[in-house]
């Protein structure tokens, strides 16, 4: 399979969203990821139980007419899926789950994109668990590489850096963002990140780390932490 690095995500993210908008002036607005896997990805995009799985499956998407097993010692658990069609695990539908739904449906389009670079190298379908992050020191099989890609191509289509760039400009007066040990917060940059989250419509999580890939965080000691703490709980009322 092809074995992608961080920058070729990056460039080919750009190359999508170019394409997708039709300009090389991207717009600063929130993706529109489903209008992107519908029109432009030409994807069905489905919700379904996924939930036989043995393990958590979010989404699922298929390169070719084939069967996604759930559970491959079950036979009443294999699903029919068509070429070009992306199932969402029906977890995904509530309001309050949004932000995952889109990285989700986003991981899924990623596959395709990458897909379509090299055909041949592919299986016939590719599935998404939740809470799995890839070290690019750990992508011992095929499958991490698969995923780890189409995780970091995700990212960089919901935030891309003329994105993140510009809302640090618009929140943050382009100052780094202080972060403190354990992944701590002050009020300012709690109300920061969450402006910033609310507008690219992702998870905090997922923001945080797109902030530490751009050098975006100002890292701070546990002793500076403890002196503004006090100060933070009067500002935050």
């Amino acid at each position: 399979m092809l074995r992608l690095s961080h920058q070729d995500l990056k460039d080919m993210a750009v190359q999508l969203l170019v394409d997708y908008y039709g300009t090389k002036s991207l717009p600063l607005k929130r993706f529109d990821v489903d209008d992107f896997a519908r029109n432009y990805m030409r994807l069905a995009v489905r919700f379904a139980d996924l939930s036989a799985a043995p393990r958590t499956v979010l989404g699922a998407t298929a390169y070719t007419d084939t069967i996604l097993k759930l559970n491959p010692d079950d036979p009443s658990t294999y699903m029919p899926i068509k070429e070009g069609t992306v199932f969402l695990s029906d977890t995904l539908r509530p309001k309050n789950q949004d932000s995952r739904r889109r990285f989700t449906l986003a991981h899924e389009c990623s596959h395709q994109a990458i897909y379509l670079l090299n055909p041949e190298a592919f299986v016939l379908c590719d599935c998404r668990t939740p809470g799995q992050a890839y070290s690019l020191r750990e992508l011992a099989t095929a499958n991490d590489w698969a995923e780890w890609q189409a995780n970091a191509l995700a990212a960089e289509l919901l935030m891309s850096p003329h994105l993140i760039y510009a809302l640090v400009r618009r929140y943050s007066e382009g100052k780094l963002l202080r972060i403190y040990p354990d992944g701590r917060l002050l009020f300012r940059e709690r109300r920061i990140v969450r402006q910033m989250t609310q507008f690219l419509g992702v998870s905090r999580t997922a923001l945080m780390i797109q902030l530490q890939q751009l050098s975006l965080l100002d890292y701070r000691s546990r002793e500076e932490y403890l002196r503004e703490e006090e100060i933070d709980s009067l500002i935050a009322g």
